[in-house]
């Protein structure tokens, strides 16, 4: 008989909390972004998301609220524009 949930063996659960942890302890991220980011993953939990997929998301939007540095909701275009043009000149 196969299992309900498969075996972690690349410690996504570890990774999800980390990233978490991460996200609520950064001084960069305003307090209505990590809000915003947790009830997010609160509805990928709801909707079934792999353990992998909510920390990929969890760490890319830490990453998109630091670089953006101000509310999500409160985001002119200019300020869209310069966060794309900041990730596009990451390696």
């Amino acid at each position: 008989m196969r299992e309900a949930h498969a075996a972690d063996i690349h410690n996504y659960r570890r990774r999800l909390e980390r990233a978490t942890r991460f996200l609520k302890a950064h001084p960069k991220v305003t307090e209505h972004n990590k809000t915003l980011v947790i009830q997010f993953l609160d509805r990928l939990k709801a909707e079934g998301l792999g353990l992998a997929r909510q920390a990929g998301y969890v760490q890319r939007l830490t990453t998109i609220a630091v670089i953006l540095g101000r509310d999500f909701n409160k985001a002119k275009q200019q300020d869209i524009e310069q966060l794309i043009r900041t990730i596009n000149a990451r390696d």
